[in-house]
């Protein structure tokens, strides 16, 4: 019961958008931070841990309460979904 009214207390429910906590400089910053924010959020979450917090797969498995491999296939298929936006947007301007 206890863990159950920690799930349903506003403090919980709180977020912060990820795009203030981006500190993009420069065009192709700003660029690539638009399609990080196209992915879903399980993806966006790992790579914002990953490569703009600097945590580990081990810190991210024990923040997020998941496998490190299930973390590894989450960074895997995010970095898929990236290419895969950014050949599409690269095609898209030719």
């Amino acid at each position: 019961n206890l863990c159950r009214s920690v799930l349903r207390s506003p403090w919980r429910k709180r977020t912060q958008s990820l795009t203030d906590s981006y500190p993009a400089a420069r065009p192709e910053q700003r660029v690539l931070l638009e399609y990080i924010l196209r992915l879903p959020a399980k993806y966006r979450i790992a790579i914002h841990l990953f490569y703009y917090d600097g945590y580990s797969v081990k810190e991210i498995a024990e923040l997020t309460g998941q496998k490190e491999s299930s973390v590894r296939s989450i960074l895997t298929r995010a970095r898929q979904r990236l290419k895969a936006i950014l050949t599409e947007e690269s095609y898209e301007e030719i």
